[in-house]
C-alpha cells in the first residue's frame, strides 16, 4: 500500500510540474484532452502498480531494486549523452558550412 501510495504522489507532483510549466506559457489543452490524459495516466498507474505486485512475488527486493537503478541509470545516460551527441553534430555541421 505504501508504494502504491509514493507512486501517486509521484505521479501527482510530475503532473503539477507538467501543469505549471504550460500554465506559465500560456498553454491551454481542451476539455477532452485533458480527460484522455487523465484517462491514460489513471490506466498507466493501475498496471504499474499490478505489475510490481505481481513482479514482487518472482524477484527479490534486492533485484528489484538494482533493476530499477540500472534503468534509471541508463535513462539517465542515454539522456544526457543524447543531448550531447546532438549538440556535436551542430557544431560539426557549422563548421562544414562555413
Amino acid at each position: 500500500m505504501l508504494k502504491a501510495l509514493l507512486l501517486v504522489i509521484a505521479v501527482s507532483a510530475d503532473s503539477l510540474a507538467a501543469a505549471i510549466g504550460l500554465g506559465s506559457a500560456k498553454i491551454k489543452i481542451p476539455l477532452v484532452s485533458a480527460l484522455v490524459i487523465s484517462i491514460i495516466s489513471t490506466a498507466s498507474l493501475s498496471v504499474s502498480v499490478l505489475f510490481a505486485d505481481a513482479i514482487e512475488l518472482f524477484l527479490p527486493p534486492a533485484v528489484c531494486r538494482w533493476v530499477s537503478f540500472a534503468l534509471l541509470l541508463l535513462l539517465g545516460l542515454y539522456s544526457l549523452l543524447n543531448d550531447t551527441i546532438k549538440k556535436a553534430i551542430k557544431q560539426r555541421r557549422r563548421k562544414k558550412e562555413s
